[in-house]
């Protein structure tokens, strides 16, 4: 970063093939990978889901999906949990 703070044109056009490249790996991934962010009304799942930290613990309803979970698409398995109000 420059001494405003601001990206660079080099950092940037680094950031933007990193991010194609993971994009590309995760399209091609065997078994396939796919988001899950449609969770909205559904039942919190500790073991698909993580929290936010303004969450009522003590809903087990998700009212909104902060950042969505990435699972297998074939098996369920969850790679990473999605993170979600309650």
């Amino acid at each position: 970063m420059n001494s405003t703070g601001k990206a660079t044109k080099s950092e940037l056009r680094r950031f933007v093939t990193a991010c194609a490249q993971l994009a590309w790996s995760l399209s091609v991934q065997r078994p396939p990978y796919v988001l899950e962010y449609q969770l909205t009304g559904a039942i919190f799942d500790d073991d698909r889901h993580r929290r936010f930290h303004t969450s009522d613990a003590s809903s087990t309803a998700i009212k909104e999906v902060v950042w969505p979970g990435l699972v297998e698409q074939s098996t369920g398995f969850c790679v990473s949990k999605a993170v979600v109000v309650t």
